[in-house]
């Protein structure tokens, strides 16, 4: 094989790896320390009401400022509720600190 075909096929391979890993899987939310548990519901309160229901579904993605509806197919339970993001990375987001996400009441 021609060395630019061998760098060629360096390169592909190389951007493969750093696509594929740039993939996450679905990741827990990280756990909410006691004293700030009580902050977390009332901000989960707060969105799930904001719809005009208290279904604990939150129907608007709670972590861009689009303010968009979510969908089912980025979900994610936090707090006996259940919360829809527009994208999977707003949802990463949020299941990473869900109080520095979610808006203040």
């Amino acid at each position: 094989m021609s060395q630019q075909l061998m760098r060629t096929i360096q390169i592909v391979c190389l951007a493969s790896l750093l696509v594929l890993g740039a993939c996450s899987k679905d990741k827990a939310p990280k756990e909410t320390p006691a004293d700030q548990k009580g902050e977390l519901k009332a901000r989960l309160a707060a969105a799930d009401a904001a719809d005009g229901t208290t279904d604990n579904v939150v129907h608007k993605c709670a972590t861009c400022a689009l303010r968009m509806d979510g969908s089912a197919d980025n979900e994610l339970e936090l707090e006996g509720y259940t919360l829809h993001f527009c994208s999977a990375h707003c949802k990463e987001t949020c299941a990473k600190d869900p109080l520095k996400t979610l808006p203040k009441g």
